[in-house]
């Protein structure tokens, strides 16, 4: 199943040139790597907006005759590739070669990201156009990813929370404050972190983290994916955030009451 729009492609042979023009509207450069199979090297840009918003991609040879350079040759930089995340490749590949899509793989390809996994193939006339499917890996060991049920067996039993359901989001707070988010299509987490420590975060595993959405990167507030997680790394985090929205001695008691257990 076709999960959501992943990133748009754009082909370069001057990356720093179309960065550049990135910066000046307004997206920010928050990932990159290489996808040795096709000798490119990706450039993942966008709006502080968190997991859920598609990135743009800056594609650009990382060798000699890599698989991007017989297009810049012909057409020249632009518009590259559609990619959609989707849970399982194999099945997509198959489903979308029985419309009459063609496909330019003959099997999944390493991505740029950790665990991510690609397909590319053309659709048919009158898109004419290259897609990419694009799979990433479950939380590391092969673990089962969390879910909105996991994320409220982790928050419900904490003192004070309450689950409310806004705009299609299911949020957990305290009195007013919101701790942690689950956004409508529950592939990401929003929760509540030291501000001033976000960057370091977001920086020392962002295949995990994310910027939050513009309108709340006021906040003390930050974003994960939740294919990156596995149930038993849930917990702590939850139970942190939630320290963030109660007042001190409510935390305190909480966390001494683990102890007299303990």
């Amino acid at each position: 199943m076709i999960l959501r729009l992943d990133h748009v492609g754009l082909a370069t042979d001057d990356p720093g040139g179309v960065g550049g023009f990135l910066s000046t509207l307004g997206l920010r450069k928050y990932d990159e790597g290489h996808a040795d199979d096709y000798g490119v090297a990706c450039e993942f840009w966008q709006f502080a907006g968190g997991l859920g918003n598609p990135a743009v991609e800056v594609v650009s040879p990382s060798r000699e005759r890599s698989e991007i350079s017989g297009r810049l040759e012909r057409q020249g930089p632009g518009l590259y590739h559609l990619a959609f995340e989707v849970d399982d490749l194999d099945s997509e590949r198959t489903r979308l070669r029985g419309e009459g899509w063609k496909a330019v793989d003959a099997t999944p390809c390493g991505g740029a990201r950790e665990g991510m996994r690609v397909a590319f193939l053309y659709a048919p006339h009158p898109a004419n156009l290259l897609v990419e499917l694009v799979h990433y890996a479950a939380a590391a060991g092969g673990a089962r990813m969390i879910t909105l049920d996991d994320v409220r067996a982790a928050a419900l039993h904490l003192p004070r929370t309450q689950e409310h359901l806004i705009r299609e989001y299911v949020k957990f707070k305290v009195g007013r404050i919101v701790y942690a988010s689950v956004s409508p299509d529950e592939t990401a987490m929003g929760f509540a972190f030291p501000r001033e420590e976000r960057e370091l975060l977001i920086a020392s595993e962002p295949e995990k983290y994310q910027l939050p959405r513009t309108s709340d990167l006021r906040y003390n507030w930050v974003q994960l994916r939740m294919a990156a997680f596995a149930p038993e790394e849930l917990g702590p985090l939850v139970v942190d955030a939630w320290l963030m929205a109660v007042p001190r001695s409510v935390g305190e008691a909480y966390l001494d009451s683990l102890t007299a257990e303990g």
